[in-house]
């Protein structure tokens, strides 16, 4: 009997559901216990990272290069990234744990 990929899923699916936030969360709360100004220090590099690019699109612009947006878009992603990995991550890893249970109950029966 060939089993495919479809049939995996659905076998691996059966009674049990994704709890990938779950596991963020204790993966997160053991780095803030063993540093616990880690929430700080991510905030204050992605100040830095904001203040940097801000600043450096400005100068840019004044010396009539007209500032790169892209780099100032992706230093505010970054900086995003560095600032919240106890709001963004919890979030994206919701809602794959919510598209990955409902495709299990889906093709699971």
């Amino acid at each position: 009997m060939r089993i495919t990929k479809v049939q995996t899923l659905a076998i691996q699916a059966e009674g049990s559901t994704s709890n990938m936030s779950g596991a963020w969360s204790g993966v997160w709360s053991k780095l803030t216990s063993s540093v616990p100004n880690l929430g700080t220090l991510l905030t204050l590099v992605a100040l830095a990272l904001v203040a940097f690019a801000i600043i450096k699109y400005l100068m840019d612009r004044r010396r009539g290069g007209g500032g790169n947006a892209q780099h100032l878009a992706w230093t505010l992603v970054a900086a995003g990234v560095f600032a919240a990995p106890g709001l963004l991550f919890p979030l994206f890893l919701k809602l794959a744990d919510g598209a990955i249970n409902w495709g299990g109950s889906v093709l699971g029966g």
